[in-house]
């Protein structure tokens, strides 16, 4: 029995050549927009935070630092570390 004729088919399916419409809501397409326009403002924001972060540790006295295991010098190369952690964890999501 084809397809065409079988009674436990959808209402859709059982006329030749016609096309299923769409069950995705109307307002869902704007999701893509939101998407992307996050993704950009999360890019923009990153050099801020990452200054941010530089900022706050260079504050830190030479002591509070060697207790955190830092060394004045490494601040740099340890921000961007953990930022680069925190975007591939981000992305792994």
């Amino acid at each position: 029995m084809s397809q065409a004729t079988c009674l436990c088919a959808p209402p859709d399916a059982r006329a030749p050549g016609r096309v299923r419409p769409s069950t995705r809501p109307p307002g869902l397409q704007a999701w893509g927009y939101v998407t992307r326009l996050a993704a950009a403002v999360g890019r923009l924001s990153r050099p801020r935070r990452r200054r941010a972060a530089i900022r706050d540790l260079h504050r830190l006295g030479d002591r509070a630092l060697r207790d955190i295991g830092i060394d004045r010098g490494e601040i740099d190369a340890i921000v961007d570390e953990m930022m680069e952690i925190r975007l591939h964890a981000k992305q792994s999501r």
